[in-house]
């Protein structure tokens, strides 16, 4: 159920020990016993515009920190299939248009991880790409958050990792966001 979930998140930013021993162990157990489902969850939490914002952003941690830093995960992860893979991703990508900027932001955190262990880009998640370095956004919000996760991935990946042809896409994004001096109203674009 998506309140005892919330309330256990909640609980692991408790200042109470045991409360939050508990609540890692909990969270630890789902992760285990259906990592896929445990992932789903906590994308629809980052999603989830009526969730709290302390809630939305744990999750975008307990999404990006086992992917990342946990091999059993990162096997796992692997393993999925990739319809299930992008499901997840879509997800996470669509979180760029919260209305929230610090869930904007940490949704653009989640990518560039997830984009870490999914390189190169163009075969493992061909969709990223043109959809963070679109000409036209419908949205000013989630282009300023694309151009973000553009920055994220590239502190995130190494030059062995990103081919030639993903460069060019990602420097065109960031001079055609210069150029159209996108975020000149809103907030500072930092290249």
């Amino acid at each position: 159920n998506k309140m005892d979930l919330i309330a256990t998140i909640e609980n692991l930013m408790s200042s109470d020990n045991k409360k939050r021993s508990l609540a890692e162990g909990l969270i630890s157990t789902l992760a285990e016993e259906d990592f896929y489902n445990y992932l789903n969850n906590m994308c629809l939490i980052l999603t989830g515009e009526s969730y709290s914002l302390s809630s939305r952003q744990m999750a975008s941690t307990l999404i990006k920190n086992p992917i990342t830093h946990i091999p059993q995960y990162k096997e796992k992860w692997s393993e999925f299939s990739t319809d299930k893979k992008e499901g997840l991703k879509q997800l996470i990508l669509s979180a760029l248009g919260s209305e929230n900027q610090v869930i904007r932001n940490s949704a653009g955190s989640v990518i560039a991880s997830i984009a870490k262990v999914e390189c190169p880009l163009s075969e493992k998640w061909p969709s990223l790409l043109p959809v963070l370095c679109q000409e036209k956004f419908d949205n000013i919000s989630f282009q300023l958050a694309a151009i973000e996760t553009l920055g994220y991935i590239c502190e995130e990946l190494s030059r062995k990792e990103i081919l030639p042809s993903e460069v060019d896409q990602i420097l065109s994004a960031f001079v055609l966001a210069i150029k159209n001096n996108v975020g000149s109203n809103e907030e500072v674009v930092v290249l």
